[in-house]
């Protein structure tokens, strides 16, 4: 089940004369997973059925960028969250993603992902949102209606993300621009404009997510649904590494505001 963590674990103390990384755009803050005290837990959730989590038979916790974190690099490591009927995500006009991952090298042509939000392309398993790293990307990955013609990729090179260190990163869409961008360490590396059909020539904008007509059924992190449904790939792997501090926004944070984040998360771990 869902467990909160006693406010001297999660808590920003008043007083230390920083900035609470939950207090960057609160009202737009949907859900905030630290991976705390050895099990899993949330400081807040929304759109999640809290009595039906699951947890993969060999999911495990270690020491994270802020006391614990969520454990990969096991088969049968992952937790899958339920999400209500009429979830928030079906609503998504924007978005922003963001978390600490700590990735060992990937050396074969497998893809992790450390979340995907399902509710789309179930035979690929890309979800309509998700965050994946392979041998040579880290990739950011949306569509926006269940025919697959709203559908969008921006990656970058694995070199930008460094091996086996703890690493801030954040995936973003901008509804007024069109547009997804990728960070590390509060530092946009790459910004794309979206299109309605990326081969379509006219590059038709696509304007603010409406993702209404998507199932969105459900959350995991560090697995795909085809892995524990048994219907996966070769090229489906579960995430070798570590995720912590997890926070999803339905709103765009702007580039000062990743940063401010950032410096505000890197703190608190300096601190902990």
């Amino acid at each position: 089940m869902l467990t909160s963590c006693s406010p001297e674990v999660d808590n920003y103390s008043s007083n230390s004369g920083k900035t609470d990384p939950s207090s960057i755009e609160k009202p737009s803050l949907l859900d905030y997973f630290p991976f705390e005290s050895i099990v899993y837990s949330t400081i807040k959730s929304s759109g999640i059925d809290s009595s039906k989590v699951t947890f993969g038979t060999n999911v495990s916790f270690s020491l994270g960028q802020r006391g614990y974190c969520f454990q990969g690099d096991t088969i049968n490591s992952y937790i899958k969250l339920n999400l209500l009927t009429n979830n928030v995500f079906q609503n998504l006009k924007e978005f922003t993603i963001s978390s600490w991952i700590k990735v060992p090298a990937i050396t074969d042509n497998r893809v992790a992902p450390i979340i995907m939000i399902n509710g789309g392309d179930t035979i690929s398993g890309l979800g309509s949102l998700s965050i994946t790293f392979d041998s040579q990307y880290m990739k950011g990955y949306l569509y926006s209606d269940s025919i697959k013609t709203n559908a969008h990729e921006i990656k970058v090179d694995r070199s930008l993300i460094k091996e086996n260190e703890w690493v801030h990163i954040a995936f973003t869409y901008n509804s007024s621009t069109s547009t997804m961008a990728l960070y590390a360490n509060g530092r946009q590396l790459k910004e794309e404009i979206c299109y309605e059909n990326e081969d379509n020539v006219s590059k038709i904008e696509m304007g603010s997510l409406n993702m209404v007509n998507l199932n969105m059924t459900n959350i995991y992190i560090g697995a795909w649904e085809q892995q524990i449904l048994g219907t996966s790939t070769s090229s489906m792997q579960y995430f070798p590494g570590n995720i912590d501090e997890m926070r999803i926004w339905n709103k765009n944070l702007s580039g000062e505001e990743i940063n401010s984040l950032y410096q505000a998360e890197l703190s608190q771990a300096e601190n902990k």
